[in-house]
């Protein structure tokens, strides 16, 4: 993404793509709830859409931006 002020590149923080990451397994809450509790499936079908939007909700609150382009290092733990 291009800054609009500046017109530098501007990339999604390793930390900030960790939280969104996230957020995905809030949307198949429903799946997890059908599968232990006996709720009627209009319910969780319902749910889905409501999920989904309170996702898309909070996810620009969660994005953070660098003009770094940041990548896991995995070779931090081992020496």
């Amino acid at each position: 993404m291009t800054c609009p002020y500046c017109g530098e590149r501007q990339y999604q923080t390793q930390k900030s793509k960790t939280k969104n990451t996230l957020l995905t397994p809030i949307v198949l809450l429903p799946l997890l709830l059908m599968s232990i509790f006996n709720i009627p499936r209009a319910i969780l079908l319902s749910l889905f859409p409501v999920l989904f939007v309170i996702v898309l909700l909070i996810y620009p609150f969660l994005v953070k931006l660098s003009s770094k382009e940041e990548y896991i290092d995995f070779s931090k733990g081992k020496q």
